[in-house]
């Protein structure tokens, strides 16, 4: 039982926390991006390193961005479960892989 009341406010916090790995149709608030950016920068990472890039877009540039990123997710997903065959064609073409560090 966690008896320091910042310690429970962090575990709840923790628990709480998600993922979401899609992309919402409707625009999300300047402020509320700011607020959040904002709080990620004092967001710990190994070392120090912060290896971490954000890149905002919106409109046919993030409608554009979304269809890619679901395309190459969907090759890839489609060779894994090829066989080996399948693994190897993915890694001799690169096709569904990234092809650098974006």
């Amino acid at each position: 039982m966690i008896t320091n009341p910042a310690a429970a406010t962090l575990s709840r916090l923790v628990d709480s926390r998600r993922s979401v790995r899609d992309f919402l149709p409707q625009p999300i608030a300047p402020e509320l991006l700011n607020a959040v950016l904002s709080d990620a920068n004092h967001a710990p990472s190994w070392s120090n390193t912060q290896p971490y890039r954000i890149a905002v877009a919106s409109g046919t540039v993030r409608d554009t961005l979304a269809a890619q990123l679901t395309r190459q997710f969907d090759k890839g997903m489609a060779a894994q479960g090829g066989g080996w065959f399948g693994k190897l064609k993915i890694f001799a073409t690169r096709d569904g892989l990234p092809d650098g560090d974006f």
